[in-house]
């Protein structure tokens, strides 16, 4: 009724001006709330190319009503997000909620309520969806109802609230944590607080040594459980590896060598919105295009021990020229050169060779030159490994 009394002021001309004023005054407010929502939503669908928030008819011009609005999502096709699905309303939700944080002074006055957020969504929006809801619990309270592991606060213990048999209570430790979201871990990640991935078993054998002679903390966190080393064994495994450490509630670092394999399981682990580049520590050797572990150990170190069980002298001058190749292909070159044998047995054997003699000698193991890869390893555990233990 209101729309068709006003329709008759809607010929006059200053009235229509008016409303021209009212459309370009307020055109921009629409503008920024609309790329704000888009690259909030983004985060969460990477597939959404653009959210439009606008007002569903100009003829709504008439009668002036502010919340009669609409929001299309494109994300390949543009629809009205009430045709979207449950998942993208309410991701879209969020990205509103994150909008509305940001830019009030009231936020503080409002709690967000989720419930059972990983349901009906995609493993991969479901870690997006994790790290929107943490950065919208630093604006305004949060809370979240969940069986998912991914959801829980490893940081902080007691924001992790278990209900069992009507009753309330703040979590006290991760294995409670774990028990209560029926998470089965592999025997080795039972008590683990931190968990280093690495390639192989020779790697396990040498670190082992390396991080206990370098830091007392990571000594003892090794002997208790609370500190994993545990091996790829092929770096297809690695997104199993982090999928199952994830879910276990442990953090995570990966120490990988400088090779195409370890490059490519690198990236495997950056695709995963819970690995940063600085999770992971990588072989690096100045002026090399390659690099794997072994290249970082000093050369007399293993000699004795490859001279008698191979009759190969690690001596040759071969072994020196990184342009050649990474340490395993030098070492072949050598083996050809003393007339012995070499495949992929014998590699094995010599990785292993040469990580026990890591560990009978730590000390003295590591060029001084390539230390420092080691000490950046050790010094990213030390730190996770304070950040877990000061719950």
């Amino acid at each position: 009724m209101l729309a068709r009394e006003l329709s008759a002021a809607a010929k006059d001309p200053e009235y229509t001006a008016a409303l021209a004023k009212v459309r370009e005054l307020r055109q921009p407010v629409l503008d920024a709330l609309s790329e704000s929502v888009t690259q909030k939503i983004k985060n969460l669908l990477p597939d959404v190319q653009r959210v439009e928030v606008r007002r569903r008819t100009e003829q709504d011009d008439v009668v002036a009503v502010l919340g009669d609005v609409e929001v299309i999502v494109d994300d390949g096709a543009p629809t009205d997000l009430t045709y979207k699905g449950d998942g993208v309303q309410s991701l879209a939700a969020l990205a509103m909620t994150q909008h509305y944080s940001s830019s009030t002074a009231r936020a503080r006055e409002f709690i967000l309520a989720v419930e059972e957020p990983e349901a009906h969504l995609h493993p991969r929006a479901i870690h997006a969806l994790r790290d929107a809801l943490r950065e919208t619990a630093s604006e305004q309270q949060v809370v979240i109802t969940t069986h998912s592991p991914l959801f829980a606060n490893r940081l902080d213990l007691s924001s992790n609230i278990i209900v069992r048999r009507n009753k309330a209570q703040p979590a006290t430790s991760v294995a409670e944590l774990r028990e209560v979201l029926g998470v089965r871990t592999a025997d080795n990640l039972a008590s683990a607080e931190l968990v280093l991935l690495v390639e192989g078993t020779s790697d396990e054998i040498a670190l082992r040594a390396l991080l206990s002679h370098r830091s007392a903390g990571l000594a003892k966190a090794l002997d208790d459980g609370v500190l994993a080393i545990t091996s790829l064994r092929g770096s297809g495994n690695l997104p199993y590896l982090l999928r199952l450490t994830q879910e276990s509630l442990a953090a995570i670092h990966i120490f990988l060598d400088d090779d195409e394999q370890g490059r490519h399981a690198a990236e495997l682990a950056e695709a995963d919105p819970m690995v940063t580049t600085a999770d992971i520590t990588m072989t690096r050797c100045v002026g090399a295009k390659q690099a794997e572990f072994e290249d970082l150990i000093d050369p007399e170190l293993y000699r004795d021990r490859l001279r008698r069980d191979f009759n190969v002298d690690v001596r040759h001058s071969w072994m020196k020229q990184m342009k050649r190749g990474k340490w395993s292909q030098r070492l072949a070159l050598v083996f050809q050169a003393c007339g012995a044998r070499w495949d992929s047995s014998i590699e094995m054997a010599t990785k292993i060779a040469v990580a026990e003699s890591v560990a009978e000698s730590p000390t003295s193991a590591i060029l001084d030159d390539r230390d420092a890869v080691i000490e950046a390893l050790v010094h990213a555990l030390d730190v996770k490994l304070s950040d877990r233990l000061a719950q």
